[in-house]
């Protein structure tokens, strides 16, 4: 059965860490690498009690397996691959700091020096709405939207950079994740297999949510919103794992696949189309403004 005392762990854990949030640089410099090591060791020892107590065990026992051996086997058990995984997680936040370096926020010396060359030579920020600024990981790789349409995305501090995500895959993904793990609770624990046919008629209905939300936007209709990105891209996750669950219906799952895949195709044809038109029309209105300007002028001489 699932258990509620590891569930706890995950818990505790980001408890913990709270605690002490990361914040970039720090592994980066190696400092202070025992205290950082030390600390993900304390958060595992201090939980061994609530696992030596809080386990739950669903056989009988014998005279050559106690509960209490069998409780100091699961706390070893869970100590033992906890503090495995220390060191590689000390190394992947290292990792992380040296690929984050290059972003980390300006210090105050350097905003001083930026804004006296800025003085000096009459910058001017129209660029900000198209360049990432110090402080900012925006990669059109995960956010696919361009750094103009950053309303499309949502932000996570992470140490002390910004990193910018697309809203609906990101949804998307946690859907995912989210149905598998109550999928395998609902398996695994009460035997409860979702039927084919179930399946089916979720994966035909639920990518419905996000395809209109998608396609109101792209053909400029109405305008998505953070929540309704969030809200479609989560339903779209539970109807991509509901594929796993449509074993006598493969052909019938290529076919809805391939479907939704023609519309999807279609709608983007006619959001460039649209968005084409668009842009042509402020180019015009541009370039006729701008030519009515200089006769102006002319008339005036």
């Amino acid at each position: 059965p699932v258990q509620p005392v590891l569930i706890g762990f995950v818990i505790w854990v980001v408890l913990m860490e709270s605690l002490f949030p990361y914040k970039g640089g720090d592994y980066y410099k190696a400092d202070k690498i025992l205290r950082q090591i030390g600390f993900s060791v304390l958060i595992i020892i201090l939980y061994l009690p609530i696992i030596y107590f809080g386990f739950i065990f669903t056989y009988t026992f014998s005279q050559n397996l106690t509960i209490s051996t069998a409780r100091a086997y699961i706390s070893l058990n869970f100590l033992v691959n906890n503090l495995i995984l220390v060191i590689p997680l000390w190394i992947c936040f290292f990792l992380i700091d040296r690929f984050l370096v290059p972003y980390f926020p300006l210090s105050e010396e350097d905003v001083e020096i930026l804004s006296q060359y800025n003085n000096q030579n009459n910058a001017d920020d129209e660029l900000d709405d198209f360049v990432p600024q110090p402080g900012e990981f925006y990669n059109q790789l995960f956010t696919h939207h361009s750094l103009e349409e950053d309303d499309h995305t949502i932000v996570f501090l992470l140490g002390k950079v910004r990193f910018y995500l697309c809203t609906r895959c990101t949804a998307m993904i946690f859907g995912i994740l989210t149905t598998i793990f109550l999928s395998s609770i609902a398996i695994y624990d009460f035997k409860l297999i979702i039927p084919p046919k179930i399946a089916l008629i979720l994966v035909i209905i639920l990518p419905l949510f996000p395809l209109t939300d998608w396609g109101l936007q792209a053909v400029l209709i109405r305008k998505a919103t953070t929540i309704s990105r969030l809200i479609t891209g989560f339903i779209l996750g539970i109807a991509m794992q509901m594929l796993a669950f449509m074993n006598e219906y493969q052909l019938l799952e290529i076919i809805i696949v391939a479907c939704y895949f023609v519309i999807l195709v279609i709608l983007f044809y006619f959001r460039v189309q649209v968005r084409k038109k668009n842009y042509d029309k402020e180019a015009l209105n541009d370039f006729i403004a701008e030519n009515s300007g200089h006769s102006d002028n002319s008339k005036s001489f």
